[in-house]
This record gives C-alpha cells, sequence and structure tokens, in this order.
C-alpha cells in the first residue's frame, strides 16, 4: 500500500533533519498538518529510518523507542543532560516551505 499524504509530509520532514540534530513529534505535526499523537504513532510503526531523530516535546526520548535512542542520538552527536533531555540548541527547527532547517 502507498503511504498516505501524511506518511510522505512527514518522511520528508523528518529527512530534513540531519545527523546530530533532533525535533519533536509536534514540530512534524505541524508540517504534516496533523497532531503529534498521529506522527507518534506513524513513528510506532517502525517504518521511518530516523524515527530515533524524533524526542517529546521536553526533549527526552520516547517511552515506546527504549534506551538506545538516547545512545544513538548521543552517538551523532546530540549531548544530553542529566534528566535525559536532549539539549535545546541542537533542535532542527523544521520550515514550512522550502527554505533551510536552522538551529533553534
Amino acid at each position: 500500500m502507498p503511504p498516505t499524504r501524511t506518511e510522505r509530509l512527514v518522511d520528508e520532514a523528518l529527512a530534513r533533519v540531519p545527523r546530530g540534530r533532533w525535533t519533536t513529534y509536534g514540530d512534524l505535526a505541524k508540517v504534516a498538518g496533523t497532531s503529534a499523537r498521529i506522527v507518534g504513532a506513524l513513528m510506532a510503526t517502525g517504518d521511518f529510518e530516523l524515527a530515533h531523530r524524533v524526542l517529546t516535546a521536553s526533549g527526552r526520548p520516547s517511552s515506546g523507542f527504549g534506551p538506545e535512542q538516547q545512545t544513538i542520538l548521543e552517538a551523532e552527536g546530540v549531548p544530553f543532560d542529566d534528566l535525559g533531555r536532549a539539549d535545546p540548541a541542537f533542535r532542527a527547527v523544521l520550515p514550512s516551505g522550502s527554505e533551510e532547517i536552522a538551529d533553534h
């Protein structure tokens, strides 16, 4: 079955998050015109190669992903604090159009 429009938009936006950066379910939802819950459900399917770059709004790994999410992001250069939150300076800002991704 071909991907839905929402799946395509989420996948395209996620592909624009470079190595060493992270984004949130809410950020992807804004780009795709949907909700963070829908994006979370899509990520849970395992069909998104870069799903490890998607964190919660607080910058913490998803409870459904497991501890390896932080490990993978740290290996890509994303620092985490002692409370398990990714450094907000490494959060990618997803543009709504054809702009380049900028740092927060």
